[in-house]
């Protein structure tokens, strides 16, 4: 019946749980609620055809407001003050309040700083779910002790989900964080084992690890509440997360078990080197390292990090998460050292030093013509400026554009296009121009072109020329 109860009021309260607000990092009010139970006397105010979930904002908003009932049959709400002892009542629920100590609110505020390698979101939702605890688990008159002994029980039959709803219920009671850090286990096994939605529990599995941290005032239970919730980052894919918890669990409290998950999540997981990027499609190529986390903006010279075959090279962040190697040439192989301790923004640095080897390719073939100016010089030689790298043949059409349809041309916006779109345009050609030149420049072996971005890089030097269209 116990279990029933707490199912029966968690569809209630969780429809509308609140989004956090303010400042809060843990409810300064909460509700411990019996099902099926009603509190005789004591009424500040009744409310009818309202709702659970506004039944318990009136009595939060009240200061004077110690308990409230909520009967289901007619929707009506008693905040009260000092009411007589629980009586028997089918359909009602009853909720007790029970205010945060300052002390509490202090070690929240405290425990929040250690977090914040988490999202804000983490711990909005986390402060949502000890709000809404109190309807979702119904904890009756049972104490913490007997909550935890049946979640004991059906953890012996491998009934991890009827046992995480005790869990939850001796969370309600008293809201220690070792309760939370076990609520937060028995979840994540649920969801191991294929009991309910694996999903749901494990999103709610990171937050009650987040709610166990949050109260935890011993470094042992500090350690235990990181170590959970770096299980549960990690089953959501959050490999970078999990590491960072399992770094500050052993700034906490060294300990040899940790150690080793945190090396194995480090290997996987931790700031590591992703991929080499050989930048060689530009006039100066470059070899670029992507790395798994941010690098500082300011403020850190990496050039000490990296060990560099030649002198005349540097180094220089460059893109996202991206440091680069910049003085190599075309046609080259390179060997370069990223070395151990480089520092990731966040703190982390690189556990052990990466050699990498990178081979800068020529550049590719391609050809374009510069700026836009299409209207041929009156006199002297009519000719088109052609820039081309590692390209020794053209393959050029040239249309003639009659002044009739000149307008038409730019009313469809083919001047505003580069040379090369307009040349390969076809049906530019066949409904404006009429074809006069189809021509091959040669000057040696061919290459393939392409004709709106010539390739950076390659050992061919950029070229210049200005082809005569004389046919």
């Amino acid at each position: 019946m116990r279990a029933i109860a707490r199912i029966i009021l968690a569809g209630v309260f969780c429809a509308g749980a609140a989004v956090a607000q303010g400042q809060d990092i843990v409810p300064p009010k909460r509700f411990v609620v019996s099902a099926d139970a009603d509190l005789p006397g004591g009424d500040r105010a009744t409310l009818f055809d309202t709702t659970l979930e506004a039944c318990e904002r009136a009595c939060t908003a009240d200061t004077a407001c110690t308990h409230f009932t909520y009967n289901t049959r007619n929707g009506s709400c008693f905040v009260k003050a000092n009411p007589g002892a629980e009586a028997f009542y089918q359909g009602a629920f009853s909720g007790r309040v029970v205010v945060a100590g300052p002390a509490k609110l202090e070690t929240a505020a405290a425990r929040r700083a250690d977090l914040a390698f988490l999202r804000e979101d983490d711990v909005a939702m986390a402060l949502d779910q000890a709000r809404g605890l109190g309807g979702r688990h119904t904890s009756g008159q049972w104490t913490e002790a007997e909550h935890l002994q049946s979640a004991r029980d059906l953890e012996s039959q491998g009934d991890y989900l009827a046992a995480s709803d005790f869990a939850g219920a001796a969370v309600n009671v008293e809201d220690t964080a070792a309760t939370w850090v076990e609520y937060a286990r028995l979840m994540t096994a649920a969801a191991d084992a294929g009991q309910g939605d694996a999903g749901d529990l494990r999103n709610r599995a990171v937050w009650a690890a987040i709610n166990g941290y949050l109260r935890a005032g011993s470094a042992p239970v500090r350690h235990n509440a990181l170590v959970q919730l770096a299980v549960t980052l990690e089953q959501q894919g959050r490999g970078s997360d999990m590491v960072k918890a399992l770094r500050l669990a052993q700034q906490i409290q060294p300990r040899d078990d940790t150690a080793l998950m945190l090396e194995d999540a480090a290997g996987k997981y931790g700031f590591r080197v992703l991929e080499t990027d050989v930048q060689a499609n530009s006039a100066r190529p470059r070899v670029c390292v992507n790395l798994s986390e941010d690098l500082a903006e300011t403020g850190v010279d990496y050039a000490p990090f990296v060990q560099l075959p030649d002198a005349g090279m540097s180094v220089a962040p460059g893109g996202w998460r991206q440091l680069c190697i910049e003085g190599v040439q075309h046609g080259q192989r390179y060997q370069f050292t990223l070395r151990e301790g480089l520092p990731a923004a966040d703190g982390q640095v690189l556990a052990k030093s990466v050699a990498l080897s990178a081979y800068v390719r020529d550049r590719q073939p391609g050809v374009r013509f510069h700026g836009r100016a299409y209207v041929l010089p009156k006199t002297g030689a009519p000719a088109l400026p052609v820039e081309t790298v590692n390209t020794e043949t053209l393959d050029l059409t040239l249309f003639r554009v009659s002044d009739r349809n000149l307008l038409r041309a730019v009313q469809n916006n083919y001047l505003r296009q580069n040379r090369c779109a307009i040349i390969t345009n076809m049906t530019f050609g066949r409904q404006r121009g009429r074809g006069i030149v189809e021509r091959q420049r040669h000057g040696g072996d061919a290459g393939q072109q392409g004709c709106d971005h010539p390739p950076a890089d390659g050992r061919g030097a950029e070229r210049s020329a200005r082809r005569d269209l004389r046919a």
